[in-house]
């Protein structure tokens, strides 16, 4: 029997809700006013379209899960993601006088890519909520030489005997940096040997072994860092950039900093130029990449911590002038209710997932707390993700 339906607001992974008699159920690939009519496997027909419906710029947009909002214009992508912050924003009761345009990167492709590889050493995406994988035709949100080596790799793959396993791959300034996982197993003279030729490679890993080339090598604001595997990288060069200047443009020469989830050091390259700065991470290697940058950052001190098992005491918080974090997408409970305690004037808090950055806000405010600014930024080009930075003061 089926269905008709009005599409109501998308939900914050942009699947329409629609009711059934056995209770919602939800469809992506919709859009909000849009008439639909749903069959009992709940296949829809679009009956009426939304003027902000385009035809996807992938062949593969219905299956492949690696982005989710190819059928909206870059308007409507841009208005629901600023809504998304938003209405997140709300459900906390926080207020969203201080949000501003979502800022965009000029250059929208991914610089880094993660795949499974099929049975054929193809690179692959997973499919929408599934294991199964598929090989797009053309993959439109990567970088173009990320998408140029990637359809390069089934004949190398091949040749080595690789067929399964997962692979990243990672634009640096000096090359691309291929990081093979450990449950890649292959004849690995065979392949770098199908590899060398390929000129744009600057390093092969397996697992943490160097197979071949130097560090892939990332340049921020005159500093080296020497990537390694299983560390953390904003995907995307340009968007790193906007959240940057925005937290620098909220500290002041001299302050004392205090860097929370500080990573590689992909804002620490900048803020050790304003004042001294206290850097906090749990990952060891990323740690090591902070701590080897050529030349050294100046008035950097790092510490390894597992800020989840151990965040800092308000009474540790009581000296710096202002505290940057960057969570992971699970956000800091336990860190933002020491914060809440804290005598801190100002926090710069960077996230990627604004439901639980509105959650750990909710508990700022209530410990003293003003929400003064919010700046979605459209790091995940064709995907519903959503960065953003904002700023808490108490004064």
């Amino acid at each position: 029997m089926t269905s008709t339906h009005i599409v109501g607001r998308l939900t914050h992974q942009a699947d329409a809700r629609i009711s059934g008699p056995n209770g919602n159920y939800y469809l992506p690939g919709l859009l909000e006013g849009e008439h639909v009519q749903v069959d009992e496997q709940q296949r829809p027909i679009i009956l009426h379209a939304s003027p902000d419906r385009i035809h996807p710029i992938c062949a593969d947009a219905q299956r492949c899960g690696g982005c989710d909002l190819q059928h909206m214009n870059q308007q409507a992508q841009a208005y629901f993601k600023q809504q998304v912050v938003a209405q997140a924003l709300q459900r906390q009761m926080l207020p969203i006088a201080g949000m501003a345009p979502i800022r965009q990167p000029q250059i929208k492709q991914r610089r880094r890519a993660r795949w499974a590889l099929n049975q054929d050493g193809m690179p692959c995406m997973h499919q929408k909520k599934s294991h199964e994988l598929v090989a797009p035709e053309t993959c439109h949100i990567l970088h173009p030489n990320l998408e140029n080596l990637r359809t390069k790799l089934a004949d190398i793959h091949q040749k080595a005997g690789l067929s399964t396993g997962h692979l990243s791959a990672t634009i640096c300034d000096n090359g691309i940096q291929l990081d093979y996982a450990r449950d890649c197993q292959c004849n690995w003279n065979t392949l770098l040997l199908a590899l060398n030729p390929i000129e744009d490679i600057c390093a092969v890993y397996h697992g943490q072994k160097r197979k071949s080339g130097n560090h892939g090598i990332l340049r921020i604001n005159g500093h080296h860092f020497a990537l390694r595997p299983g560390v953390f990288l904003q995907p995307n060069g340009d968007a790193a950039k906007i959240m940057t200047q925005l937290i620098v443009e909220e500290i002041k020469q001299g302050e004392r900093i205090l860097e929370l989830f500080c990573g590689t050091g992909t804002f620490t390259a900048l803020l050790a130029h304003l004042g001294k700065v206290d850097a906090y991470e749990g990952n060891q290697s990323a740690l090591e990449i902070l701590t080897s940058a050529t030349p050294a950052l100046p008035g950097v001190t790092a510490h390894k911590r597992d800020l989840f098992k151990r965040p800092l005491k308000s009474g540790e918080l009581a000296s710096y002038d202002v505290v940057v974090m960057d969570p992971p997408r699970d956000g800091a409970r336990s860190q933002a209710e020491e914060l809440a305690r804290a005598p801190v004037n100002k926090i710069v808090y960077v996230s990627c997932n604004p439901i639980s950055f509105a959650r750990d806000g909710r508990i700022l405010q209530e410990g003293g707390y003003q929400l003064t600014k919010v700046t979605p930024v459209d790091q995940f080009w064709q995907a519903h993700h959503v960065e953003l930075v904002a700023v808490f003061s108490r004064w």
